[in-house]
């Protein structure tokens, strides 16, 4: 199946194929809240549920305290620098 690369990253690559970066540090850009990158996300893989409910069950199943929503990358950053996990 040929299709022009607009489609082929819109209907394959962002759905079927993907890379799962490991460190926030890496995934996340400092613009942005981690909340807003998270709902983004969902609403681009069209989720059309609660975003905010989702982001929090997605966060408790991989232990994250759901609070970070509001931080920003550097924030993050920042935290783990003055010795916040």
């Amino acid at each position: 199946m040929v299709m022009p690369e607009p489609e082929f990253s819109r209907r394959i690559r962002r759905k079927k194929i993907s890379m799962v970066f490991q460190g926030s540090m890496s995934s996340f850009t400092p613009v942005y809240t981690i909340g807003y990158q998270l709902a983004e996300t969902l609403r681009l893989h069209g989720y059309e549920g609660d975003p905010e409910s989702r982001m929090v069950e997605l966060m408790k199943m991989v232990r994250l305290d759901p609070s970070c929503f509001e931080s920003t990358h550097m924030s993050s950053r920042e935290d783990r620098s003055r010795g916040h996990s």
